[in-house]
């Protein structure tokens, strides 16, 4: 192992010797910042009581410092820079030829996500009641599955079995059922109509996709009919935006309907309560069943965490505005769940 790692040192010495000797420059990435306490950090006095008394506040963990460390140190070295470099060269090459984006990353392992720790999500979920160990969990748009088995381990599901896994990419579903266990699909379409589950997770999807109150509804037709939760990780301010093949994108044909936050509400605050009201009124007009009207949902608790990006060559990382919202859906709501404020 140590005979490899220096011959890997040396062939990227003499790599990058070959490049200054072409007048080319191997490029280092620019130095960001670890994201501090504005980046979790909410106005909750201009927040709609709904919001204001479901607030949960976030703070960097291990973890996070983990991802954020691992960034920096593969940005850092030689070898680092050279996979980077490398991968951003193949990366383009891929789209060119048609490729997704999402293919594209998973075939090249070109970036890492970081949206929540375990420790950091089991604070919210606290609010619901707990999930009993034989519970089911279906996540859509898994990719890597890394926030997949973090939202699992703080739901208290140690078997990835009881884990199915939705994503479109070939090449991340193999990872998905090989890493962690989980069983994995392309749609909800090859999926069971008759299964059902108690929690189901939006991650970082919904701003991809054509119709996200469409997904929101059919997501949650797959909860039991008892009722259960909605997970839902969106950056904010909310804008749809759907991927096409190479390095294109076009807005969703139905766009999610967001409402103007009423009252005093400002700034981050203003955008959870937009969202939140949007994503309700999707969930409460799925309502099937004897009533074939509207269902009940509810917020019982969210939070604000930067959505993290791993190094490439232009920076150490890449940090955007996140939140994630627990919404239950179905059944009796709990005592402290909160609909929305208008």
């Amino acid at each position: 192992m140590r005979l490899s790692s220096d011959c890997l040192r040396i062939a990227a010495l003499l790599c990058t010797l070959t490049l200054v000797c072409l007048g080319l420059q191997l490029p280092t990435p620019a130095l960001r910042s670890d994201p501090g306490a504005e980046a979790y950090s909410v106005d909750a006095g201009s927040l709609p009581e709904s919001l204001r008394s479901t607030l949960i506040a976030s703070a960097p963990d291990a973890e996070t410092s983990a991802f954020l460390a691992a960034s920096r140190s593969e940005a850092a070295s030689l070898r680092g820079r050279w996979a980077l470099l490398l991968k951003h060269k193949a990366y383009a090459v891929l789209l060119r030829i048609g490729w997704t984006r999402v293919d594209a990353s998973a075939a090249l392992g070109r970036v890492r996500m970081f949206v929540a720790s375990s420790a950091q999500l089991r604070p919210l979920l606290e609010r619901a009641a707990p999930q009993p160990p034989s519970s089911l969990l279906l996540d859509i748009g898994s990719g890597t599955g890394t926030v997949t088995h973090a939202l699992a381990s703080a739901l208290g599901l140690s078997d990835g079995s009881r884990v199915t896994a939705l994503e479109s990419s070939a090449p991340l579903r193999r990872e998905l059922g090989r890493r962690w266990g989980f069983r994995a699909a392309a749609s909800l379409s090859e999926l069971d109509p008759r299964e059902r589950f108690q929690a189901v997770s939006l991650l970082n999807v919904l701003d991809r996709v054509d119709d996200p109150a469409g997904l929101l509804r059919s997501a949650a037709s797959r909860l039991d009919p008892a009722g259960g939760l909605v997970v839902c990780a969106v950056v904010l301010p909310f804008r749809g935006s759907v991927q096409l093949p190479g390095d294109r994108r076009r807005p969703p044909r139905r766009p999610l309907q967001l409402r103007r936050a009423s009252g005093h509400t400002r700034g981050f605050g203003r955008a959870a309560a937009a969202f939140v009201d949007a994503a309700l009124e999707a969930l409460r007009q799925g309502g099937g069943g004897a009533e074939g009207g509207r269902r009940d949902a509810s917020l019982l608790a969210w939070t604000r965490l930067p959505y993290l990006s791993s190094s490439d060559v232009g920076r150490t990382h890449y940090s955007l505005d996140d939140a994630v919202f627990v919404l239950r859906v179905g059944g009796e709501a709990k005592r402290n769940a909160v609909g929305s404020e208008r």
